[in-house]
């Protein structure tokens, strides 16, 4: 049986904020972060906590579910 493959946070943040039009700078005002913050996000160096991926989900329109069961986020 082949394994179900899943994005990353880091991919899927990136590929999610692009489908929706929005730039990092864009993403960031509406969720009060730093764009340095986001940006950590997208390349994998680090993950929001819970408090932001409801923020995040919100942003880009997607549920918390489909953050959370889409993409590996380690808290």
């Amino acid at each position: 049986m082949e394994k179900e493959k899943k994005l990353t946070f880091a991919p899927q943040l990136q590929e999610l904020r692009r489908s929706r039009g929005l730039t990092r700078a864009q993403l960031t005002n509406s969720i009060g972060e730093k764009q340095e913050t986001v940006s950590g996000w997208e390349r994998g160096k680090e993950a929001p906590g819970v408090v932001t991926i409801v923020k995040l989900s919100d942003a880009l329109q997607v549920s918390i579910n489909y953050l959370s069961n889409n993409c590996f986020i380690q808290i």
